[in-house]
């Protein structure tokens, strides 16, 4: 979904290899889990989910999901823009709200009150990706004992490389966290604005994605 009034996506963008990609699944994987580490039960909002594939799998599961699009090709149970959403809900209406690579489609100046409504209609949770700007140099090592001995599947060692301004956003994104202007301490002064704890996390296989647990 691209989440401007006057720019959007049909459903061509979610086909074929090159938006389906690993990196991206590995991202649905890891929102799935965070989600699911959450709340084992409840109702649950997808707002900009596209190809459903999240929203199908929490259905699978036997969560209520509720799905808001912008674009009505993705056939949403609500069309609407992220931020009109409550004009359609009324608050504390959800468990979990989740928009994974939606915000970024939204000037900045209207982050604030978005995720003020946001912290409205939830109940408890709204989870959130955002892209970020930041080539990386990643080594990744796996082995049978990891688990048992670190708690964790991959040892990740990992650091990011200095940005090149002359970056081109993607087509129908506003900004992206490392952006001219919008740095990662904005972003957060936003979001501690309107929940009372806010929790970054980031997939292992996939550091350009960065995932936030907004609790009110």
């Amino acid at each position: 979904m691209i989440n401007t009034k006057n720019n959007v996506c049909g459903r061509d963008k979610y086909l074929g290899n090159e938006y389906n990609n690993t990196a991206r699944f590995i991202s649905y994987s890891f929102g799935y889990q965070l989600i699911s580490s959450l709340i084992d039960s409840g109702k649950i909002l997808e707002v900009g989910g596209g190809n459903k594939v999240l929203s199908n799998m929490f259905k699978q599961d036997g969560f209520d999901v509720v799905t808001a699009d912008l674009d009505p090709s993705n056939s949403p149970d609500i069309v609407s823009d992220v931020r009109d959403l409550s004009k359609h809900f009324s608050s504390n209406s959800f468990d979990v709200i989740y928009l994974f690579q939606v915000l970024e489609h939204i000037p900045i100046d209207d982050l604030s009150e978005t995720l003020k409504s946001l912290s409205a209609l939830t109940n408890k949770y709204v989870v959130v990706s955002l892209p970020k700007i930041s080539p990386y140099f990643q080594l990744i090592f796996h082995a049978p004992f990891m688990q048992r001995f670190f708690k964790k599947e991959y040892l990740d060692l990992s650091f990011h490389l200095k940005m090149n301004k002359n970056y081109t956003l993607d087509p129908g994104h506003y900004w992206e966290i490392g952006s001219v202007g919008v740095d990662e301490a904005i972003v957060r002064k936003h979001m501690n604005s309107h929940f009372k704890s806010v929790r970054e996390l980031s997939p292992q296989l996939n550091k350009l994605h960065s995932f936030f647990i907004l609790e009110k």
